[in-house]
């Protein structure tokens, strides 16, 4: 899934991993880890929720 890459990410991103990952194999379903990259940061609503629903969230800009 690509996202613009001129934006912050926010919420409804998260939302749409976490449904396309209900398409995965069951056995892989049972204790899910999301992890979302973004050279722009994160919205301060994804990043509230990052931290309550144990979502890792890296920025590239460091990584490059």
């Amino acid at each position: 899934m690509f996202i613009d890459r001129h934006q912050e990410l926010a919420a409804n991103i998260l939302n749409r991993l976490v449904e396309n990952a209900g398409k995965v194999r069951d056995e892989w379903r049972q204790h899910p880890r999301y992890i979302l990259f973004s050279a722009n940061g994160f919205t301060d609503t994804l990043q509230q929720r990052s931290e309550k629903e144990g979502v890792a969230l890296i920025e590239t800009d460091g990584l490059f």
